[in-house]
């Protein structure tokens, strides 16, 4: 019994140590220039954020979550680490992990840039303080950092979806260039609507062009095959329908459009979403090629 505990400890320490060296051989290859540099005086005249406070740095204490001195807790808003919650081999945690060390050490002075509305996404359910997080000597903007990395991708939420477009340039540089997660053997990569099954109850990225938009009891439809009972289906609120309404945007006009989108995926009638938030569905340019097994 003892020889079966030891050699069960014995193979858990061993991929702890080999996903850990994994991590650092990511943090150590991915690129020491610092892409996601912004315009102070920029950000500041920005109507959708604004800066609340700065603070210095006491200690990262995950990928998405630091601590200030004077005892402020920071989750770092508008980005998802996909492996975060696994219980090995969380790779990409690890490395973003190790990346916030190297870009956040202690006593580092950082300016917060939150919501404008101090009602209205500012906090979490724990307590946290959501924001924006730019290193006052350098002006690194800490997710756009990590999205250049391709340690993360963007997760924007309702109450919280401030600088998507720009969060969604830096995600496409890491998309194109095959970062991190983006790699084609990762499994968060981005998916076609072959690469669909088995990822029931998981967040993920779809490219595919809408086939089909159906209204059914004034929730919308996007169908992204034939069959609406099996095929990918994107479902779209009334609430969310009148947020595309503010944004000049017609759901019900998006028939053969290449899009992508984001979510968690859930089995009803095939693979099956229904929109979180508006930024969560892009619509792709005119003439943009899906991969070679998309969604014809």
């Amino acid at each position: 019994m003892r020889f079966i505990l030891l050699f069960i400890l014995g193979l858990f320490f061993h991929s702890y140590s080999v996903a850990e060296e994994n991590s650092q051989t990511m943090t150590e290859n991915a690129e020491k220039k610092v892409f996601s540099v912004i315009d102070y005086e920029d950000w500041k005249a920005k109507k959708e954020i604004k800066q609340t406070k700065t603070g210095r740095v006491d200690q990262i204490i995950d990928a998405l979550t630091l601590s200030l001195k004077d005892g402020t807790i920071i989750r770092l808003t508008g980005i998802d680490i996909p492996d975060r919650f696994q219980p090995r081999d969380n790779l990409y945690e690890q490395a973003a992990f190790m990346r916030l060390k190297e870009l956040l050490p202690e006593r580092t002075e950082i300016y917060l840039f939150q919501t404008r509305k101090a009602d209205k996404g500012r906090t979490n359910r724990m307590g946290h303080s959501l924001a924006h997080i730019v290193t006052k000597d350098e002006n690194i903007w800490i997710q756009g950092q990590l999205l250049e990395d391709g340690f993360a991708r963007v997760y924007a939420m309702p109450s919280n979806n401030q600088l998507v477009d720009d969060l969604y340039k830096i995600e496409s540089n890491a998309r194109e260039a095959k970062k991190g997660i983006w790699q084609d053997n990762s499994a968060f990569k981005l998916l076609t609507l072959n690469e669909l099954s088995n990822k029931n109850d998981e967040f993920i990225v779809v490219e595919a062009t809408v086939q089909k938009v159906a209204t059914v009891r004034n929730n919308i439809y996007l169908n992204f095959g034939s069959d609406w009972k099996n095929d990918f289906t994107v479902m779209i609120t009334p609430e969310k329908r009148r947020a595309f309404s503010k944004k000049q945007i017609d759901p019900l006009t998006l028939g053969k459009e290449v899009v992508r989108v984001r979510g968690w995926v859930r089995e009803y009638n095939g693979p099956f979403i229904e929109l979180e938030d508006i930024s969560h569905l892009e619509i792709l340019p005119k003439g943009t090629e899906l991969n070679t097994l998309g969604a014809e």
